[in-house]
């Protein structure tokens, strides 16, 4: 009888075997999670509040790491890597978020920003779509969608964007930006006056707007208003390149 013994002892360790496989195969056990969102949590922190991107790249990887199908760490390493410019790198991150949460709204809406930034608006149009059908109330994305229609020459999809984000929030300075630079190029300068107006009310420090106003009122004569703009517009610009493209037009103006 041992040999019998010896074959059932046998199965029996290759049962326990083929159990402890299983086991192993069906994902990061609760410590290898912990961790996981530890390191989350820190690639937040050193991200969003410290500002150390390259950092906080490294500290998510971890968390894929330890555990591949973590959603939330795809994305905020995704948004991570659309503050340090990569914009291809993080559609790559919010495509396995979306593959892993396919309801998550942000994901969604942050890859549209990724698309407006390569340019590839029909994309961001569908996302920022997406987005919408999830929380119908999402301002932020009717003004992004707005600004993809905008670039894509559909200025009346654009404007109704923008009108449905300023109900939803009628604070927002970027909601009038866009929509008054869209009746600029629809050569509507009253309307755009407006609108940046607006937008500068609601938030002063916007160099844009003061830009933008500048050319309304440059294109109905106001040259002392427009110059006033331009100089408004340079003071609070920290690019230094545009700055210097405004402080030459400045000079244009005034020699006129």
């Amino acid at each position: 009888m041992k040999p019998m013994v010896v074959l059932i002892g046998l199965l029996l360790f290759i049962a326990l075997a083929c159990g402890s496989s299983d086991e192993a195969q069906s994902g990061p056990d609760t410590a290898s999670k912990l961790s996981a969102a530890s390191h989350n949590e820190q690639g937040v922190e050193l991200g969003d509040e410290q500002g150390q991107f390259a950092a906080a790249i490294i500290e998510f990887d971890k968390a894929i790491e330890l555990d591949a199908n973590y959603a939330d760490a795809y994305y905020n390493r995704g948004n991570t890597y659309l503050d340090l410019g990569n914009y291809t790198q993080a559609v790559a991150d919010f495509d396995k978020a979306i593959e892993l949460d396919p309801n998550d709204g942000q994901a969604y809406y942050h890859r549209g920003s990724a698309y407006i930034s390569l340019d590839d608006y029909n994309r961001a149009v569908a996302d920022f779509g997406k987005a919408i059908e999830l929380n119908p109330d999402y301002a932020a994305a009717y003004i992004n969608r707005g600004r993809a229609y905008a670039n894509l020459g559909n200025y009346d999809r654009a404007i109704t964007d923008s009108d449905k984000a300023i109900e939803l929030n009628p604070d927002d300075a970027g909601a009038y930006h866009n929509r008054g630079t869209i009746y600029f190029i629809l050569n509507e300068p009253e309307r755009a006056l407006a609108d940046f107006d607006k937008a500068i009310e609601l938030n002063p420090n916007r160099a844009d707007a003061y830009n933008n106003r500048a050319f309304v009122n440059y294109d109905l004569g106001r040259i002392d208003l427009a110059i006033a703009d331009l100089k408004e517009a340079a003071t609070l610009t920290i690019d230094p390149l545009l700055k210097a493209s405004i402080e030459e037009r400045i000079k244009e103006w005034e020699s006129q």
